[in-house]
């Protein structure tokens, strides 16, 4: 029999990460490099985690975004327990489920929102008819509702001025540290992916035999490695490999660095529920049963926009969780102030981490633009160029599914 090519996977974070596995589960061996000292420790930490179902693209009329992360979700827990051929506890890893917030100026009316979540829960209905599981991180959505309008309890949270309708979903996030945790504790069961961590990537060649990757350890001595085939999972650096090998963005894109803030609410607010605030330039709360709440409000949030094939240099350590000490304290005092005026008492939380990361996307203006490309993230996947495999993971709920169908692809 043929044997299997080596495989090169260039990043850790949530898509190399599946890819990997994926790989694995077809019985390749594959070998994964990665510039940071552990897996997932960049942009695959520092987002809010959340597992999309397609509630927050209203805007994206054509339906081909929620479209898609509702079947990305659903894909979600089901392929990482096949890749890890154990059950995995969600619940234990989830945060509590996301209340929607219209805002008042919302860049859409309420009719809009609920005829868009509606169609929603029809897309659901027709893959559960067509026979398709309804898996959501363990919970089995057949015969359940993904939204509904929240009782007047819920009003008690948020200042009336600001908000103006609440929906509660069935939609949460994955707390990425526990997360990356529990994969990582798998692959050192995994002697079939090799985990190269601390090897910066700088250079890919096509060679008549394949593939050649160069690059820098942490300690600055030099490494390469040769593979029939490479798999470019990077984020920020993703674009920049594929331009060595003459491949270029197919349309105009934007590199965004986003903040986030880590914190402890105070008491009277340990059950405020997790937050998504529609439609517009707004901000997110997502609260976990155990451990720190996320915030990040987007107007203080952002601090960094680039159409640059590479992201600004200055952008590496706050991607890396060492951001300048001023800007910081200025994100974390705007961030706070912002959400007190909407949850009052959300101000006086107590930060304990504030870092970011960098969000890939296709587009030219912000979200604030009805007609922003933003606004949309179905133009998505994977592109294959002779044995070079490029992933627009788009986000992080696609990661699992874009693996599995490069990797059946490959597979034959």
């Amino acid at each position: 029999m043929k044997s299997k090519p080596s495989i090169l996977v260039l990043g850790a974070g949530i898509q190399g990460i599946c890819v990997a596995l994926a790989l694995r589960k077809r019985g390749y061996r594959v070998t994964v490099i990665e510039q940071m000292p552990d897996l997932m420790l960049r942009a695959s930490l520092r987002n809010e985690g959340k597992i999309h179902l397609g509630f927050v693209y209203a805007n994206d009329a054509s339906f081909q975004t929620s479209a898609l992360m509702l079947r990305a979700a659903l894909q979600f827990a089901p392929l990482f327990e096949a890749w890890l051929e154990t059950p995995v506890d969600w619940r234990a890893l989830c945060s509590t489920p996301f209340v929607y917030l219209v805002m008042r100026d919302s860049m859409l009316a309420s009719e809009k929102i609920h005829a868009h979540y509606e169609r929603l829960q029809n897309g659901l209905q027709e893959m559960i008819d067509a026979g398709e599981a309804a898996n959501y991180l363990g919970n089995d959505l057949r015969d359940k509702k993904l939204w509904k309008r929240s009782d007047s309890a819920t009003a008690q949270w948020f200042a009336p001025a600001h908000v103006g309708e609440f929906i509660d979903t069935v939609e949460v996030a994955l707390n990425r540290e526990q997360f990356r945790n529990r994969i990582g504790a798998a692959l050192t069961t995994m002697p079939e992916i090799k985990l190269h961590y601390g090897h910066r990537i700088e250079h890919i060649e096509r060679r008549a035999e394949g593939f050649c990757v160069q690059g820098t350890r942490a300690d600055g001595t030099g490494w390469h490695r040769s593979a029939d085939l490479v798999i470019n999972c990077l984020w920020e650096g993703r674009l920049a490999l594929d331009e060595q090998l003459g491949i270029t963005p197919p349309r105009a894109f934007v590199m965004r660095l986003k903040y986030r803030l880590l914190v402890e609410p105070c008491a009277g607010l340990k059950n405020l529920p997790s937050l998504t605030m529609v439609l517009g330039r707004y901000g997110d709360v997502v609260q976990h049963t155990r451990g720190l709440t996320y915030l990040s409000w987007y107007p203080a949030c952002l601090r960094g926009w680039s159409s640059g094939i590479i992201p600004p240099r200055e952008w590496d350590d706050v991607c890396a969780g060492k951001p300048p000490k001023e800007i910081a304290h200025q994100v974390a005092r705007e961030t706070l102030n912002a959400f007190d005026e909407i949850v009052p008492g959300l101000g006086a939380s107590r930060v304990h981490t504030v870092d970011g990361g960098v969000i890939y996307s296709w587009g030219e203006t912000d979200i604030d633009d009805h007609t922003s490309k933003l606004h949309t993230r179905h133009e998505i996947g994977y592109t294959e160029h002779d044995g070079y495999y490029s992933v627009d993971t788009g986000k992080f709920t696609c990661a699992p599914m874009f693996a599995e169908q490069l990797v059946r692809e490959l597979d034959g």
